[in-house]
């Protein structure tokens, strides 16, 4: 195997690993501030969920973006494009999470874990194909670089 094939392999190695050490500290970060509200606070769980889910996004946001994505692109629309696929995501996990709690009848606990593995894909998608795509110069630099 070539050179640039191996370091291209490695690449999406090393973004899949960094991506799951981020995504299990995000998480935790979600779960931990969802159960707060939830338990201690006794918040509704939908509100402990959005409450939640603003904390984990800004800590994923720049996380991503320094470890997984290492991308140096335009931070302001970067937050944008971010803030709003996780908007999608959100929505995909409070729709899910009310599924689960109000229709199957599972516990608000339990359900929350359930949901996460669901969004965790949603992000990662379109995190890597809309907010921290590379631009098709940027990665023919990249290639090249690596040949070399």
């Amino acid at each position: 195997m070539e050179k640039s094939k191996k370091k291209k392999i490695w690449e999406r190695l090393r973004e899949m690993i960094a991506y799951v050490v981020v995504g299990v500290m995000t998480t935790s970060i979600s779960l931990g501030v969802y159960y707060l509200f939830l338990y201690a606070f006794q918040v509704n769980y939908q509100i402990s969920n959005v409450i939640s889910w603003i904390s984990a996004v800004t800590f994923a946001f720049f996380m991503n973006r320094k470890f997984v994505f290492r991308s140096d692109g335009n931070i302001p629309k970067q937050i944008v494009l971010f803030f709003g696929v996780r908007l999608f995501a959100l929505a995909v996990e409070q729709l899910s999470l009310t599924l689960a709690v109000e229709v199957i009848g599972f516990g608000k606990g339990i359900s929350k874990i359930g949901v996460q593995a669901i969004v965790m894909v949603v992000n990662y998608t379109l995190s890597k194909l809309i907010v921290f795509r590379k631009k098709k110069k940027e990665q023919e630099q990249q290639e090249k670089a690596s040949k070399e």
